[in-house]
This record gives C-alpha cells, structure tokens and sequence, in this order.
C-alpha cells in the first residue's frame, strides 16, 4: 500500500497496511529547531535549515505526510 492508498483507506474507515505516520507535517505537529539538530545529528543528515531538516527526517523515517507551503523563520 502507498502513501496516498494508505490515507485514502483510513478516510473511507477500512483497515490500512498499518497507521499512517506523520512527522512535522502539519502546523500541530511541528518540531523545535534543537530537536530537528539532534534528530539530524542522531540519524548523520547533513540539512540546511528546518524546512528540509523535516523533509529529510520524514524521508528516512518513510512518513506517510509532508508539509506544504513555506515555514516562517523570524530573523
């Protein structure tokens, strides 16, 4: 089951291939820059800035969701 299948299922409340996973996806969900630093350090990602330091981590991790739009970085 793919992505997209996997989702679909647990919106029409049939048994997907397991629980969809989701990391930084949505806003709820976001991480903390230091947590992101260690997670990159942890599993030796190399990212430049929060944006792709979710998107590699949820890569790796084979998330089911990724973040759409721009992350605002207060100077």
């Amino acid at each position: 089951m793919n992505k997209r299948e996997r989702f679909a299922a647990c919106m029409a409340h049939q048994q997907p291939d397991r629980a969809p996973r989701d990391f930084a996806g949505t806003s709820l969900t976001a991480c903390m820059p230091e947590f992101l630093q260690a997670m990159c350090r942890h599993l030796g990602i190399q990212a430049d800035g929060v944006y792709e330091a979710e998107d590699l981590i949820g890569k790796r991790l084979d998330t089911d969701f990724r973040r759409v739009g721009a992350i605002f970085e207060p100077p």
